[in-house]
């Protein structure tokens, strides 16, 4: 009669190295600074004169389209002389930490139909003359 051999599984280097892997301690995560919303600045930005100067120099209403071939920088337009819709403005400008040009009612903006299109023009108001005087 034969007798059955006691039979040992042998552990390979690939189970070792998962259990390895599964008891490998983490590092602690660290503490992640949260944003908080800023009060708005009532202090114009560089950003936010050159607009103020070139709407005085130019006399005219300009479009944003018109503002960036003048050297405005087109990513910053929309926190300068803020979004059309009030709600919308009141939160960018919460994040952003400075209040916009409309709202501090320096520049005024008009609606008007191009091509069958609405688009915004902006015009320096007497309040914003007054600031780009004192700013300069």
């Amino acid at each position: 009669m034969p007798v059955a051999k006691k039979t040992t599984t042998k552990k390979t280097a690939s189970k070792k190295a998962t259990k390895k892997t599964a008891t490998k301690k983490t590092a602690p995560k660290k503490a992640t600074k949260k944003t908080t919303a800023r009060k708005p600045s009532t202090a114009l930005a560089k950003g936010q004169i050159k607009i103020l100067q070139l709407l005085a120099k130019s006399g005219k209403q300009l479009t944003r389209k018109q503002l960036i071939t003048k050297g405005v920088e087109p990513t910053g337009l929309g926190g300068h002389i803020g979004l059309k819709d009030p709600d919308k403005r009141a939160i960018q400008e919460e994040r952003d930490g400075r209040k916009s040009l409309l709202t501090l009612k320096l520049v005024k903006v008009q609606q008007q139909d191009v091509d069958g299109k609405d688009v915004l023009f902006y015009a320096i108001s007497a309040t914003g003359k007054q600031a780009l005087a004192s700013a300069s």
